[in-house]
């Protein structure tokens, strides 16, 4: 099992005119996960904190809107350890994450030749 942890941060719009976050923090800490919770839970995160994803990579959400306050919060997940279970992260962020191709139309490639 692998342990990772869950964070928040919450941007108002007064906090981000000072170029701050209004709160941050954690959901959980060191809960473990195994790979198959892994993959289910990556369903819920948009962004890789890098276009590469190497072995400091996160994920985080889109930011979630509170469109009474103009509140944002975004949640990130972390991986913490331990240090032999990181391939696996790995390999999830890179199922979850890997750029997709569309297949190429025949007729665009017609086109293309021309």
């Amino acid at each position: 099992m692998m342990l990772l942890s869950k964070t928040f941060e919450i941007i108002t719009p007064e906090s981000a005119e000072d170029g701050e976050v209004d709160s941050s923090g954690f959901e959980f800490e060191r809960e473990p996960f195994g790979f198959r919770e892994l993959m289910q839970a990556l369903d819920d995160y948009d962004h890789p904190s890098d276009s590469h994803i190497g072995p400091r990579t996160w994920v985080s959400t889109a930011p979630e809107i509170d469109w009474r306050t103009g509140a944002e919060t975004v949640y990130s997940l972390h991986f913490v350890g331990p240090e032999h279970q990181r391939r696996y992260w790995l390999l999830a962020l890179r199922a979850r994450f890997r750029p997709k191709v569309e297949p190429r139309n025949r007729g665009q490639m017609a086109l293309d030749g021309l």
